[in-house]
């Protein structure tokens, strides 16, 4: 009898012991869990606000992208208004290069009429250097233009991929919050089947 009561005491320390263990265990996988409830939390708050971020700054980058756009084209209407000009002015130079063939044979008989003629020619010269000048100065901005382009697309594809970087971010941490809670579960559940 004295060692049935001695192997029950043994027996009930062993259980007091193994539930010692037990809600030793659950209290740091209650810890880990409420550590890793917290840290998600605060990277999901963190990536809402990244998120909010990055929206505006791809709202930002869009309307820069509208407005070079329109600058762009805008700028290409402008230049196809100054080729078109410069091609009239073209078509009056050669006309008035025919017509100054016909004032050289009438020089003896009008020398006024000639130099109004000459004086016409030096202006139309003027207007095709300028507007050869001009026509240069829109091909640079043309080009930089289409530079900017390019690299506000850029931009936009790197915010869009550090978004989506995010997002994987968070779903992986939400994947192992679930797994803590199942090993928390499963713990409680040996821990019952145990008592």
């Amino acid at each position: 009898m004295a060692d049935y009561i001695k192997s029950l005491k043994q027996c009930i320390k062993w259980f007091q012991q193994l539930e010692g263990n037990y809600i030793t265990e659950q209290e740091k996988f209650k810890c880990l869990l409420e550590s890793a409830e917290k840290k998600c939390n605060d990277i999901e708050s963190m990536m809402n606000a990244k998120e909010d971020e990055l929206n505006t700054i791809i709202m930002e980058l869009r309307k820069n992208l509208e407005a070079l756009i329109e600058r762009f084209t805008k700028e290409e209407v402008d230049k196809l208004g100054a080729l078109d000009t410069l091609s009239r002015e073209k078509e009056n130079r050669l006309a008035a290069d025919r017509m100054l063939v016909s004032l050289s044979e009438e020089l003896k008989r009008s020398r006024q009429d000639n130099a109004s003629t000459n004086q016409k020619i030096q202006s139309l010269n003027d207007m095709y250097k300028r507007l050869q000048e001009y026509n240069t100065s829109l091909q640079q901005y043309n080009s930089r233009l289409q530079s900017e382009l390019l690299k506000t697309n850029e931009t936009l594809k790197r915010v869009e991929q550090e978004k989506k970087a995010g997002v994987e971010n968070l779903s992986a941490l939400r994947g192992h919050y679930t797994s803590l809670q199942n090993q928390l579960n499963s713990s409680r559940v040996s821990f019952y089947v145990l008592l």
